[in-house]
């Protein structure tokens, strides 16, 4: 796998979104700011996410959100 070297093209696994595919632009590019970076397990950048895909946490917090509008709703506070 290639350093960031200077950051002209993204590299190995930054080569597109995590989730859609869609590619990525590179790492000195003003676009990349928008894009989250994901971290491996050793810490070294593994994945990146383009901006219209959600997350892993993202979507964790949205299943609660959605899991606590059902208990609101059947408690029939779903406005409150």
């Amino acid at each position: 796998m290639r350093s960031l070297g200077d950051g002209s093209e993204p590299m190995g696994g930054l080569a597109n979104c995590a989730r859609c595919r869609r590619t990525a632009p590179g790492l000195d590019a003003h676009e990349s700011l928008a894009w989250e970076l994901l971290l491996g397990d050793d810490g070294e950048f593994a994945a990146v996410v383009c901006p219209d895909c959600l997350t892993g946490t993202e979507l964790r917090m949205r299943e609660e959100d959605t899991q606590a509008l059902l208990r609101r709703i059947r408690r029939g506070r779903a406005l409150e």
